[in-house]
């Protein structure tokens, strides 16, 4: 017997008709007003029911609504973003926004508002602090250090706002939703303020280099010894210059010129619109690049992620000492702001395409290790 649910269109039927082995459940026309027909396994109404809402949501998924559409939800709305931006599971924005479409998913983007998205990131926030609270109890009881950070307002912003902002800027610009202005997520007032970004310390940079260069003495076979020796030129290099970590992994032997000490990197912040960058090289770096034995081609360094730098790194120097390449890179926009400051200049050392990103690497204090290259040579007399 034929039959309708509210808010579906089309006709459902209780399974009983064959069709190619199948079960005819639903027969109706799809946004496009194309007919349309589903049948499927489930004998039951309760499975049948659900199988076309399924369908029918992810069909609409699939194609995207007109300009003007209602009943747009979220969902579909992040799936079109995701598909028009080119983001795949690897993608960090992708992680991001699945968590707001597991909770906000279903909801129609006309009547999202701010008191939404506020509300979705002080779910992620809370969710996130009693995950951090949970791992770090488990460390204390095991008598090791506590070593997870704990969530920030400004975290909540960055994994949830921005990516919510992103969806409903997509939104209005499809002509699905009007234009909001998401407000991002403020702490409360007294309350006591984040700590600062970890900038790289040159006393932990040497102690790394030193406990390379122990590794590199006592190096039994020369297999090892070539792992260390790439080790020390990574880290040499990432302080002297600050790029990106995943940059460097990708730093190819074609874009090294040695006797000329120069070098140029490709800028992948934004996969879309590549940029490449000259660098100066110096002499230091030269002889650590050289020793390695330069090739024609092929990448420098040999890890595959970031985490693979970050175990050694850990395992070289830790855990009363630690280092991360990103700590390398607000350094020298430190010491190049704090010395010139030029924001602009020192942007373009590490490579930043917007004078904004480089306004919030905060000025803590000024390294010295490798500043010859970042300002020149001291002159004679």
């Amino acid at each position: 017997m034929p039959y309708k649910i509210p808010g579906v269109g089309g006709t459902f039927y209780a399974p009983g008709e064959r069709k190619a082995n199948r079960w005819v459940v639903w027969r109706g026309r799809d946004d496009a007003g194309t007919k349309l027909e589903l049948a499927t396994d489930a004998r039951d109404p309760a499975g049948a029911k659900a199988y076309v809402k399924k369908h029918l949501a992810e069909r609409a998924c699939r194609r995207p609504p007109a300009a003007g559409a209602a009943s747009v939800t979220l969902g579909i709305v992040s799936a079109h973003y995701k598909a028009d931006r080119g983001l795949d599971e690897t993608h960090a924005d992708w992680r991001r926004l699945a968590f707001i479409e597991a909770r906000d998913g279903k909801l129609e983007v006309r009547g999202i508002n701010n008191a939404v998205t506020k509300g979705t990131a002080e779910a992620w926030l809370a969710k996130r602090r009693s995950e951090v609270a949970s791992a770090n109890t488990e460390l204390i009881a095991k008598q090791k250090r506590p070593r997870h950070k704990v969530p920030t307002f400004a975290a909540a912003n960055r994994e949830v706002i921005t990516p919510y902002r992103a969806l409903l800027k997509f939104g209005a610009e499809q002509d699905w939703r009007g234009e909001i202005v998401v407000r991002s997520l403020k702490a409360p007032e007294g309350s006591l303020p984040p700590d600062p970004p970890r900038i790289a310390d040159d006393e932990t940079v040497f102690a790394l280099l030193d406990a390379i260069e122990e590794r590199i003495r006592s190096a039994p076979t020369p297999w090892t010894l070539q792992k260390h020796l790439e080790k020390r030129a990574f880290v040499w290099l990432c302080h002297e210059r600050g790029y990106r970590i995943g940059e460097w992994l990708r730093f190819d032997w074609e874009w090294v010129d040695l006797p000329s000490a120069r070098g140029r990197m490709a800028i992948t912040k934004n996969k879309k619109d590549l940029r490449w960058e000259e660098f100066e090289l110096s002499p230091t770096a030269v002889a650590y690049l050289a020793v390695l034995g330069a090739r024609k081609a092929g990448k420098v360094f040999p890890w595959h992620s970031r985490s693979n730098v970050y175990r050694w790194a850990d395992q070289l120097i830790g855990p009363d000492k630690k280092w991360r390449p990103h700590e390398s890179r607000r350094a020298i926009v430190s010491d190049i702001v704090a010395r010139t400051g030029d924001y602009k200049q020192a942007g373009k050392y590490v490579g930043h395409s917007n004078e904004k990103t480089t306004f919030r690497y905060r000025i803590l204090r000024r390294p010295e290790l490798a500043p010859d290259v970042r300002f020149g040579a001291k002159k004679a007399g």
